[in-house]
Formats: structure tokens, C-alpha cells, sequence
């Protein structure tokens, strides 16, 4: 009578797997993850940029809803090739103009003005561009006063100022933000009504 092979208790533990069971399925994930995380690094990215352009348009309706309520005009700046952005009066001027005291300088009006400083995630840039690299400036110290980096933003270069006129008016702007992965999307303000909208856009030179 022929006795069958007892089984080898190294091929197979009770109820477990053998060695070589274990690798294939090792092997499938890391050819699954090797498909999918490319896609799913996209997909982060694309959420990235997306919560930070809402963090900006938030700003940007902020603007307007301030230059209408003080009846003075906001600029909206922003630094190309960097993460910092202010939201600061286009002109101290017009705060003397219509402050509650009569009599108040320039250097106490911009202090006592509403302002708002934002910063960009991590990684993630408003895109410098030869237009907003040759119009880049400064704004002037008086109108950063109060801010908690109001040193630091007087020394920074500015990209071209997004105005926002009492009369809920605004200039034309467009601009782009964008991470590491180049996923970029574009901030457009429609100067008739100051409002922003934003949408996917792809950056050139890739």
C-alpha cells in the first residue's frame, strides 16, 4: 500500500499561507501602488491648490465688501514666485477722508484701517511671470502698519495691485497660483463686478 508525502509543516502552517502565496500578493500591491500613486499624488496636489484659492477669493470678496462698506478704495496685493498676500487700503488718504475724528493724520488712519495678511501652504506659489516680475513693487510701510508681519511685507515685492473701488468695481486681474507638481490654477477678477472665479489651468513650457 502506498503511503502520499506527509506534508512539510515549513510549506504550511494551519490555516496560514505559504511563502511564496506571500509574495505574490506583495508583489500585486506594489504594482497597484505603482499605477495609482501617481494619480492619487495628482489628485492631492490638485485638492492643495484648490483649498488655497479659496483661502485667496475669501480675501478677495472680503475687499470688496470692505471697499464698499468704508467707502474707500482696497488693494489686494500679492508676491510673484512666493506664498504672501495682503489685503491693505489703496490709499491712507481716503481713510482721513472719512474718519469718524475729525482731524486725523494719515499715520493714524492707516493704523486704525482694516487689513488682513494670508499665506500660502506649503509648497504652494503664486506663479511668477514676466508681467508681475517687471510690475513688482513695494507698498508703502504706513499701510502695513498693524500687521503681524509688517516688516518683513514692507520689504517685499509686490505683483500688480488688484484694486477694489467703493462702488463695487475692480480691476481686471488675472493670476496664478500653483504647487511643485505644477498643478495650477488661475484667479480671474472681473473688474464690472469685483466678483473672482477660479479654474484649472495648465503651465506653460510643460
Amino acid at each position: 500500500m502506498l503511503n502520499s508525502a506527509p506534508q512539510r509543516e515549513s510549506d504550511r502552517s494551519p490555516g496560514g499561507f505559504t511563502l511564496m502565496e506571500i509574495l505574490l500578493v506583495l508583489g500585486l500591491l506594489l504594482v497597484i501602488s505603482a499605477i495609482t500613486w501617481p494619480a492619487l499624488t495628482a489628485l492631492v496636489g490638485r485638492r492643495r491648490v484648490e483649498l488655497a484659492a479659496t483661502d485667496v477669493q475669501v480675501m478677495l470678496g472680503a475687499a470688496r465688501v470692505r471697499a464698499t462698506e468704508a467707502g474707500v478704495t482696497y488693494q489686494f496685493r500679492y508676491e510673484p514666485g512666493g506664498r504672501r498676500y495682503i489685503l491693505v487700503p489703496a490709499d491712507a488718504a481716503e481713510f482721513v477722508a472719512v474718519a469718524d475724528t475729525p482731524g486725523t493724520d494719515v499715520a493714524t488712519a492707516a493704523t486704525a484701517a482694516w487689513k488682513r495678511e494670508g499665506t500660502l501652504p506649503e509648497s504652494v506659489t503664486f506663479r511668477q511671470t514676466q508681467q508681475t516680475a517687471t510690475a513688482a513693487d513695494g507698498v508703502p510701510a504706513e499701510l502695513l502698519s498693524g500687521l503681524v508681519q509688517a516688516r518683513e511685507l514692507a520689504q517685499a515685492a509686490w505683483g500688480p495691485a488688484v484694486l477694489f473701488h467703493p462702488d463695487g468695481t475692480a480691476t481686471d486681474s488675472q493670476f496664478t497660483i500653483v504647487d511643485d507638481d505644477d498643478e495650477a490654477l488661475q484667479i480671474t477678477v472681473r473688474g464690472l463686478t469685483g466678483s473672482s472665479h477660479s479654474a484649472f489651468t495648465v503651465v506653460e513650457g510643460n
